[in-house]
This record gives structure tokens, C-alpha cells and sequence, in this order.
């Protein structure tokens, strides 16, 4: 008899997480821009096992549906999310998020949401919120690897002693959850967009669930083998940013003659014979590596290599104290990478050769982490290539330091049906780069969305723009501001930057100099800029004040510092946002601050 009641409890447990799968919560709810503009989704929850194999825990995953605007729609859009560990659903009120969703709801219902772990789905798998930073006092690949075993596994044991299987976090359980979606809200065929490990995971969803996809477009390609690094691809595609900056005339003046590699080797062959003592070979490989390719700041990685080479040492203390500092892992993220892992000929490939030697050891926390990470890692056949006849567009830069290259040609080689379009200079996010430099892509991905149009050129060429000496001095300046460094930005002010020129490099919306010390907090930074002249009011592209910046991050004592000087608090953005209606969406203790300075 008990056994029977045992059977009879399981099986009607197994039956409530089976039914759970369609079980769905949703209401309406408006996202906003960063900018302002609203679009009004539909937001609910599925509940999930979280392990099919042993369906005794549940999972939730959050989602959000933006209905086409068409009356005779196209099959829906399932966005991707990158990490893996990246939220959709927190990040789609940023600028390009939101104008990316608006756009495929011409043709399409788009559908958002956090994949298992990760984002506003339950549980998140964050360890940043149980564990603290720690600092490691010699930085050596040894010390590294025992910090870094230390923090992961009291992150992997917490999340086990919450009931969580780790086991069940990986690729293949998130393309069954995406399945299980499609098929929560009635969908026959979708059409999959995703980069980075959004990618990695749309590739895995097309080879198992072929049948429903429409159609897919990845971008910052990683295939099924490529979790893991390769120190070749990545010198191959520093190579090529290297070669490119050697030709401009700004650099040509600063290099006299020389090559960007061949500085560099000169500043490891001087750490090796110990001319150098106060810098290490870590620090140096990660200068290499740091921010090439940024095409929103192409003067940066150079400059870092050359002022190395010159004996500047400032920013090498700065990145060799930011390497000693151990952050606490992402448990989803973790589980997720180690299940997919690499192909022993792979492995061997990461570990050996001059590359690894130039770059470091890039998979360093992968090799270190193993034993505590890979519970359940892949069989040879998840990583081979994907093979499909479906219509998949692929985008990829040239200067894409994260996803070499050399992915998309291999990823390619599978798709029968395919086309890879090159970014020549685009970075990890080619993607979005052209979307906002090159008008023709949105013509191209509504072809291929609405009729896989194929009519598609093989590569396109963005535009570089390396500084002129002038330039240099107000980037000097910005740059100065935003890392609150008071003395340079008296300094480059000086040397005759502009104090009230827009700063776009980052954002279309740009910041002055005033805006980006209200954004920071900087009060000492925001006094000096106010007595030289600065508009306490000035206004970026899209209407924001120092005041609206201030407060959108919750700067309060830049707040405070701001109205006591006679900011206005009652000019509102362009599209007639005041900064008390930014404080309630962002900073609530903003608002009594107003108010008070009003009465007054």
C-alpha cells in the first residue's frame, strides 16, 4: 500500500510540473526608453522544469511579447540574449535595444525574455549578492587560479544548498525552455536573433527544433566548439586592428616608424630581463588585449601600448590593481560554459603555441575552474558543426576581438542556405554598428525577414575616424571628467578643450562635461567646471540636464550640489520629461529633494 501511495504522489507530481509547462501569469506593461518613448508589451512567466531528465524542481522563466503592428505578420521574433547570463528584459528600455524591437514589429510579434539563471527569471544564478570581492596580493597565474577556485566553489555550493542542480543549467535544457515558449503562446515557426551566446544557442536550438524555425540571424558568431577562446584567432584579429591604426596619420607621427606588435614585444622582452621591475607579463598581456578594436574610442588601445613603451606606468597600476581584485562568479553562466566546454583538439590548440605567449592565457579561468564548474559536460556531437538548409544570416566584424572571425567561416561552412556578411572594422557588436552607419542594413533585414532575401553584399566597409591632435586634447578632457580625476581635467582644460563641446563617442545622445560629472557624482569636478564657465544647464542631444543626469543615476549630493548653484529643475527633456519624472523612475529619493528645493 505505501508503495502504491508513493507511485500514485510521484506520478501526480510529474503530471503538476508537466501541466506547470503551460501555466502562464501576464498583464500589460510599458516599457520606456532611455529617451523617453513608450511601447506597451504584454509580460508573463511559464513555469519550467528544471530538469527534464528529472522533473522534480520547477524553474521560471519571464518574458515580455511586443505584438506586431501588421496585420498579416511575419513568424515571430525570438531575441537571443548574449553572456551567456545577459538579460534582454533589463536592458531593452536602452537606446539601441528599444529601437531594435520597435523595428521588427513592423513585420513581427517580438518576443523578449531571461533565459534560465539569468536576468528576471527564477532563480538567478548571480553570486554578487552572497559573496564579496577579494583582493589577491601577488597577481601570478598561481594566486589567480587558487582565488578564483575559492570564490567558485563557495558560489557553486551556495546555489546547491538552495536545491538548485547545476547540472540542469546548460544549452540544451535553454533550447527546449525557448521551445517550450513557442509553443506557450501558439506559435508554429520563429524566427531566431541572436549574437554572442545568443547565437551559441540559436545554433543549437536550429539543429535540434529545425522544423520551427522560420528563419535566423546571428551575429558575433560562436559556434558550437567555441566557447572557449583561441589565442590565434584573437592575435589574427588584433593583427588586422593593428594595421589599420599604423596607417593613420595620427599614429604614424606617434609610432615613428615602428609597428604596434613589435613595440609591444619590446615592452615583454624588457619584463623578461627584468628591465622593467615594477610590471608584470599579466599586465602587460591585458594593455594588449584591453579595449582594441573600440571604434568609439580608437585612440585608446594605442595610446595605452605606446605610453607603455614610453615608460608611462600609471595605467598599469591601474589595470594590475583591477586584476588583483577577484569578482564573484555567475553560477548560470558558469554551468552553461562548462557543459558545452571544447573538443580535445581544440583544448590543445588553446594551450600551446607563440600566441598564447602575446595574448595570455585568455582561458585561464576555464582551465582553473574545471573540476569545480563541468558536472555534466557535452558529448563530442553537441559540438560539431550545425547543418541546416534554412535561410540564416550571419554578421560578423573584422575587428571583433570577443568572436574572432574565424567562427563565422567555420560556423558557415554547415548552413546550406546562408550568408555571411563582413563588417570590415566592426567590432563584437558589427551588428548594431552598421544599423546605426549604414542605412541600407534595415532595407536588408526586412528582406530577409519578410521574403529571405538573399541580395546581400559580402562585406561592408565602416568608416574609421582616429583623432586629430586637437581632438586628442578634448577627449583628454572628457576622459579626465569621467574618471573624476580632477588635476587632468584642469589640465587639459588648459591646454584649450572646449568645456561645453557634446562628447557622442558612446552615446548618440552625448554628455558635455558637466553632464558626465552630474552623472559620476563629482561634486569637487562640478565646482571647477561651474567657476570656468560651464552651463549648469546645458542641454545633450536629446534635452537632458546635468540635472537629469544626475539623478538618473542617483547622484544625490551632485544633486543637491547642482540646485544650490541655480540649476533648473523645471527644464524638461525634448520629448517634455522633467527631471522629477526621471527621478521616479530612477532615484525615488530624488523627488523629496525637489520638492524641498521647490518650497524653498
Amino acid at each position: 500500500m505505501k508503495v502504491n501511495q508513493i507511485i500514485i504522489v510521484a506520478l501526480i507530481s510529474i503530471f503538476i510540473i508537466k501541466c506547470s509547462t503551460n501555466a502562464q501569469e501576464s498583464a500589460e506593461k510599458i516599457i520606456i526608453s532611455e529617451n523617453g518613448e513608450e511601447l506597451k508589451v504584454t509580460e508573463g512567466k511559464i513555469t519550467l522544469p528544471e530538469n527534464r531528465k528529472n522533473p522534480t524542481n520547477t524553474i521560471e522563466i519571464t518574458y515580455q511579447v511586443l505584438k506586431s503592428k501588421s496585420d498579416t505578420p511575419e513568424s515571430p521574433v525570438f531575441l537571443l540574449a548574449g553572456g551567456p547570463g545577459g538579460s534582454w528584459l533589463n536592458t531593452v528600455h536602452l537606446e539601441e535595444r528599444f529601437a531594435e524591437i520597435k523595428f521588427y514589429s513592423q513585420f513581427s510579434d517580438v518576443i523578449i525574455f531571461d533565459q534560465r539563471g539569468a536576468g528576471r527569471s527564477v532563480p538567478n544564478l548571480e553570486c554578487s549578492d552572497i559573496l564579496k570581492s577579494k583582493k589577491i596580493k601577488e597577481l601570478s597565474e598561481q594566486s589567480l587560479v587558487k582565488a578564483m577556485n575559492k570564490m567558485a566553489t563557495e558560489c557553486r555550493d551556495y546555489w546547491i544548498s538552495q536545491g538548485v542542480e547545476l547540472s540542469a543549467y546548460n544549452t540544451d535544457e535553454s533550447a527546449n525552455d525557448i521551445d517550450d515558449l513557442r509553443k506557450s503562446l501558439g506559435y508554429e515557426k520563429i524566427i531566431l536573433v541572436g549574437g554572442s551566446y545568443g547565437s551559441h544557442l540559436g545554433l543549437h536550438y536550429l539543429r535540434k527544433y529545425e522544423e520551427y524555425v522560420d528563419c535566423a540571424i546571428f551575429y558575433g558568431i560562436e559556434g558550437p566548439n567555441h566557447t572557449l577562446d583561441s589565442p590565434i584567432a584573437l592575435l589574427n584579429t588584433i593583427k588586422r586592428i593593428a594595421g589599420e591604426t599604423e596607417k593613420s596619420e595620427y599614429f604614424i607621427k606617434k609610432l615613428d616608424g615602428k609597428s604596434l606588435l613589435n613595440v609591444y614585444k619590446d615592452i615583454l622582452e624588457k619584463i623578461n630581463n627584468d628591465e622593467i621591475n615594477e610590471l608584470d607579463e599579466i599586465t602587460a598581456q591585458f594593455i594588449f588585449r584591453y579595449r582594441a578594436g573600440d571604434r568609439n574610442k580608437l585612440e585608446v588601445w594605442p595610446n595605452n601600448i605606446i605610453s607603455l613603451y614610453k615608460g608611462d606606468l600609471s595605467f598599469a597600476k591601474e589595470v594590475e590593481k583591477h586584476l588583483k581584485e577577484i569578482n564573484p562568479p555567475n553560477a548560470m553562466s558558469n554551468a552553461m560554459d562548462f557543459a558545452s566546454w571544447a573538443t580535445p583538439g581544440r583544448l590543445k590548440e588553446l594551450q600551446e603555441g607563440p600566441a598564447v605567449n602575446l595574448v595570455g592565457n585568455i582561458n585561464l579561468m576555464y582551465f582553473a575552474n574545471q573540476d569545480i564548474w563541468a558536472t555534466d559536460i557535452f558529448g563530442e556531437d553537441f559540438r560539431k558543426n550545425v547543418v541546416s538548409d534554412k535561410p540564416v544570416l550571419l554578421v560578423h566584424g573584422t575587428w571583433d576581438t570577443s568572436t574572432p572571425l574565424e567562427n563565422a567561416y567555420e560556423v558557415n561552412h554547415g548552413l546550406t542556405n546562408s550568408h555571411l556578411l563582413k563588417v570590415i572594422h566592426g567590432s563584437h557588436g558589427a551588428f548594431y554598428e552598421l544599423l546605426d552607419e549604414w542605412e541600407p542594413m534595415f532595407e536588408i533585414l526586412a528582406g530577409f525577414i519578410q521574403e529571405h532575401r538573399m541580395e546581400i553584399p559580402d562585406s561592408v566597409i565602416l568608416p574609421l575616424r582616429f583623432p586629430t591632435v586637437y581632438e586628442e586634447i578634448q577627449i583628454e578632457f572628457w576622459d579626465a571628467v569621467i574618471k573624476g580625476d580632477l588635476q587632468a581635467t584642469k589640465d587639459a582644460l588648459k591646454k584649450g578643450a572646449v568645456i561645453d563641446m557634446l562628447d557622442t563617442r558612446t552615446k548618440k545622445t552625448g554628455r558635455s562635461a558637466v553632464n558626465w560629472a552630474a552623472w559620476h557624482g563629482y561634486v569637487e569636478i562640478l565646482e571647477f567646471l561651474l567657476e570656468n564657465g560651464a552651463d549648469i544647464n546645458y542641454q545633450n542631444i536629446s534635452g537632458y540636464t546635468p540635472i537629469h543626469h544626475a539623478i538618473e543615476n542617483c547622484r544625490l549630493k551632485a544633486l543637491k550640489f547642482l540646485l544650490s548653484n541655480g540649476a533648473n529643475v523645471s527644464i524638461p527633456s525634448y520629448k517634455g520629461k522633467l527631471p522629477v519624472e526621471t527621478a521616479r523612475e530612477n532615484c525615488k529619493k530624488a523627488i523629496k529633494i525637489i520638492e524641498n528645493h521647490e518650497i524653498r
